[in-house]
């Protein structure tokens, strides 16, 4: 796909623009956001990527993106769990039908099934955890309201959002 010329300069680019976003966090902190964690899960994406469009191999290639993608979906989860309301559920939904149909449309059961089921069971996980946690934020919201007074329990209404 590449030769070694295009894969020397789309590793040396990742590698500058890691270091430039570390260097950012660590000198200015200019990004509150960048955790050790998020750091990790930003590498690992890099990495999945560039094993993604350097593979050769089918499947290698199909886990560098499952991977790449999944490293995504565990950076996002800390801001979705404090802010459930931010993401919306059915998106995360209708891409868990998207992978399913996907890998029910192949005959033949084979590793090459990695992303598809992948892209089912990460969406469909990620749709469910944000509906569980709405209902979480308003059972509390409104239980809180509740103990207060009416105007109270009208801003919990209007406002679902998590503490």
């Amino acid at each position: 796909m590449f030769d070694v010329n295009d894969t020397r300069i789309l590793i040396i680019s990742i590698v500058y623009a890691a270091l430039g976003m570390v260097l950012l966090y660590v000198g200015y902190r200019l990004f509150d956001w960048l955790t050790p964690t998020n750091l990790g899960m930003l590498a690992l994406a890099a990495l999945g990527v560039l094993g993604w469009t350097t593979l050769t191999d089918p499947t290698a290639a199909a886990a560098c993106a499952a991977a790449a993608d999944a490293a995504g979906l565990v950076a996002m989860m800390p801001k979705t769990w404090a802010d459930p309301f931010s993401e919306t559920v059915s998106t995360y939904a209708l891409a868990g039908v998207t992978g399913l149909l996907g890998a029910l449309a192949v005959h033949a059961w084979t590793a090459a099934l990695l992303y598809p089921v992948y892209f089912c069971l990460g969406n469909a996980a990620t749709a469910l955890a944000i509906a569980l946690r709405r209902r979480g934020c308003r059972v509390l919201h409104l239980a809180d309201a509740r103990h207060h007074d009416v105007d109270g329990l009208n801003r919990a209404v209007d406002h679902l959002r998590c503490c």
